[in-house]
């Protein structure tokens, strides 16, 4: 297993005839390993995969995982800025799929982000911190049954 610690995301891509059916693609790979990583409650790589499939091919449906996984995200370590992301993508979902079924979902965490927000003192500058050592984390995604992959 891979360390949770990790924070860049490495990708392994095929290359396909056509480059729309190759966005196409590759963003439902993305959202998929966005899926996955979201089960298992890894929100940081699960919003990583989730704006590359927004940027591989926008969709909606990208948008609210997206905005979900931001607020969860936030939920775990209370950075505004992991909530106003979130804001803002509720709102862009909210706007693009004005009939969708998650519409109520959406306008329910969008006012829960937005009065938690509310309720928070205003905040000093943070400290400029030095910036971390780059670390790896590989993500690769399989249809097959039963796949297996070690790195040596």
């Amino acid at each position: 297993m891979i360390a949770m610690s990790t924070r860049v995301l490495v990708l392994v891509l095929l290359l396909l005839p056509g480059v729309a059916h190759a966005d196409r693609d590759l963003a439902a790979r993305l959202f998929a390993a966005g899926q996955q990583a979201y089960e298992k409650e890894d929100f940081l790589t699960a919003i990583r995969a989730f704006e590359d499939s927004q940027q591989a091919q926008g969709h909606v449906n990208t948008l609210f995982a997206l905005a979900q996984a931001q607020r969860r995200q936030y939920e775990r370590d209370a950075d505004p800025t992991r909530a106003r992301r979130a804001i803002e993508l509720f709102r862009q979902f909210l706007q693009l799929a004005p009939r969708s079924p998650w519409r109520a979902t959406a306008d329910a965490q969008l006012l829960q982000l937005l009065a938690e927000l509310a309720r928070q003192p205003a905040a000093a500058p943070a400290p400029v911190a030095p910036t971390p050592p780059p670390t790896t984390q590989a993500m690769i995604t399989s249809t097959a049954a039963a796949a297996r992959v070690t790195i040596d």
